[in-house]
This record gives C-alpha cells, sequence and structure tokens, in this order.
C-alpha cells in the first residue's frame, strides 16, 4: 500500500472531462483513475486499498492550485481533509481520507444515482463524525453555469478546486438518472 496518492472517479462515457482534469493535475503523487458505473464510494473503496491516506476528486473538477497536495499530504499529514462543505462535510464526497477509518465505516455498494446522492449527506457526516478533521474552503453552491461536454452543469470554485456538477436539485439528478439509463455498456 503506497502512502497517499489521488483517486478519480471517472464514468466510462465521461472521458472528455478525465481529460480536462488530468491537464490540470501537476504532482509527484501517484494518480489512480477508477472507470466505474458504481459512483463515488466505489472510488474511495478502491483509494482505501490503494493509499494509506488519499484525496478523492470527480472526474469533472479541475485543479486551480497544486500547492494543495503539499498542504493535504504534509501539512495535514495522518489527518482527513473536507474539500468541500456544501451539502456537508466532505461534500460531493471532495476531500483526503485515510483508510483506516474508510474501513471502519465502509463502503456500501451504490445502486443508483438517487442512493448516491443521498449517500453523499449520510456516509460523509458518518466518515466525519469518526473524529477530528481539518476544512480546507469549500465549493457552495453558484448561479453560474455552463453547457459542457453535452450537458448543463453548475461551476463552483474555491482557491484550489473548480467542479463542474452535473446535480445540483432534484431536476438536475432526474436528468442524470435519465441520461444513465440510456448509455450503452452500463450494466
Amino acid at each position: 500500500m503506497e502512502p497517499a496518492g489521488i483517486v478519480i472517479g471517472a464514468a466510462r462515457d465521461r472521458s472528455g472531462w478525465l481529460a480536462g482534469l488530468l491537464a490540470t493535475v501537476d504532482t509527484d503523487y501517484p494518480v489512480v483513475i477508477d472507470w466505474t458505473w458504481e459512483f463515488e464510494l466505489h472510488s474511495i473503496a478502491l483509494g482505501a486499498r490503494s493509499f494509506q491516506e488519499f484525496v478523492f476528486l470527480p472526474y469533472s473538477t479541475e485543479v486551480l492550485d497544486n500547492g494543495l497536495w503539499g498542504l493535504v499530504f504534509d501539512r495535514y499529514q495522518g489527518t482527513a481533509v473536507s474539500l468541500s462543505q456544501t451539502p456537508g462535510p466532505f461534500g460531493m464526497y471532495m476531500g483526503k481520507y485515510l483508510a483506516d477509518d474508510v474501513g471502519r465505516l465502509g463502503c456500501p455498494t451504490v445502486p443508483s444515482k438517487e442512493a448516491a446522492v443521498e449517500l453523499e449527506v449520510d456516509w460523509c457526516r458518518g466518515y466525519a463524525e469518526l473524529h477530528r478533521y481539518v476544512t480546507l474552503g469549500d465549493l457552495p453552491h453558484s448561479g453560474i453555469f455552463v453547457e459542457r461536454h453535452g450537458r448543463l452543469n453548475m461551476v463552483v470554485e474555491n482557491a484550489w478546486l473548480r467542479r463542474f456538477k452535473g446535480s445540483w436539485d432534484v431536476d438536475s439528478v432526474d436528468r442524470e438518472v435519465a441520461r444513465l439509463a440510456t448509455v450503452e455498456g452500463r450494466p
């Protein structure tokens, strides 16, 4: 098991997003890409099997300041770090996780987009309650929307990261559920 690294969760039909993220990552830490239809907790479980501590990023993210890696892995070594507080700690599952804590909490299999959205609040709150963690910025909802890679996205950002959210309310979740039902090759 490596001491530290970055895990990116990527849906198989979203390679354009992944290329955009990878173009913004500049670090010597190893990067693992989890091509999965099983949502964020699948990637977090993979990270816990691969690294003692790791940052999870969704594929539709861009890194604005690569100084982030020195903060989370050096300054906050051995400490969990929440990178978004919206809608709660570790919002959008974004943060640095400790493998032992992920193992203690466990990562359930996520059967649907709806379940992934519910677990974003419940599982992340459970992770945050395990012990002390550091907050490093937030990615609150905004009124900025852009069309990119065939979908409307809410743009949220801070000094470290920019995220293009495809789901931010009931209607946008319903659109993503409908889209996923039509994706070829998806189980």
